[in-house]
């Protein structure tokens, strides 16, 4: 089994140096320069588009919703109300509402909390009330769909792109410098995948195996490549030095 997990690296490296050497390092460095500036683009594009869209495609109508329910509801108490308009609404919206930590009663006691003197609870005043913890969830989610939509549109043109540069490289002397270029990169990926894999093995291993020193001492220490990167450490992850 050592010899099998020290030829698993072996063969995992080899096939990012071939596949390195024959995309090229120009077109590599390329995907992966353009990858990271449209995962930004994207990102920031996305969060400023987003509200936008939700004023002028989503907030009348989830408006609308919510001031209905509210007016039904409001003379059965802010509870009562608040679950009407939660019911009235999509069910990702309300997922979305418990994923980041929203219950039914923080936004009822800030229905409440906009009550009149009285102790009177205003329609207007509960629907723009509970409109404003339901739509930075609603823009957060838009922003996140425009994002990843940007991002495959661009990336698109980063590939293509990427395909132009690495054909003007194809010339004899440079094409040979972009495949052996490819190859080192595909080196450097290989051995980073390798080193990420052996460190979530050091943390998932002890929790999966019940008797892991010995599984460690008849195995793992018995392997070449395996066992040097992993005492390594080059991250200098507490759990590896627990494990050595």
């Amino acid at each position: 089994m050592a010899l099998m997990i020290d030829l698993s690296i072996v063969a995992i490296i080899t096939i990012f140096i071939v596949s390195g050497a024959r995309r090229g390092a120009v077109r590599t460095l390329v995907v992966f320069l353009g990858s990271l500036g449209v995962s930004i683009l994207s990102i920031w594009a996305g969060r400023g588009l987003a509200p936008m869209v939700y004023e002028n495609c989503f907030k009348e109508s989830i408006t609308k919703n919510i001031n209905d329910s509210v007016a039904q509801n409001i003379s059965q108490g802010t509870t009562q109300t608040v679950n009407a308009v939660l019911d009235d609404l999509p069910d990702y919206v309300t997922t979305a509402l418990n994923a980041f930590g929203i219950s039914t009663n923080q936004i009822g006691l800030a229905v409440d909390s906009g009550a009149t003197s009285t102790g009177t609870i205003v329609a207007d005043t509960a629907s723009a009330t509970v409109e404003s913890f339901i739509s930075p969830i609603i823009i957060s989610l838009i922003g996140l769909i425009l994002s990843g939509l940007i991002f495959i549109v661009l990336m698109i043109f980063v590939r293509m792109l990427a395909g132009f540069i690495n054909s003007c490289c194809n010339v004899p002397v440079l094409k040979q410098a972009n495949h052996m270029g490819g190859g080192l990169i595909g080196f450097l990926q290989g051995t980073l995948i390798i080193i990420l894999l052996i460190i979530v093995s050091s943390i998932l291993l002890p929790m999966i195996i019940s008797d892991y020193q010995t599984f460690k001492t008849e195995v793992i220490d018995k392997t070449i490549l395996f066992n040097w990167i992993y005492n390594l450490n080059v991250f200098n992850i507490p759990s590896l030095k627990l494990a050595n």
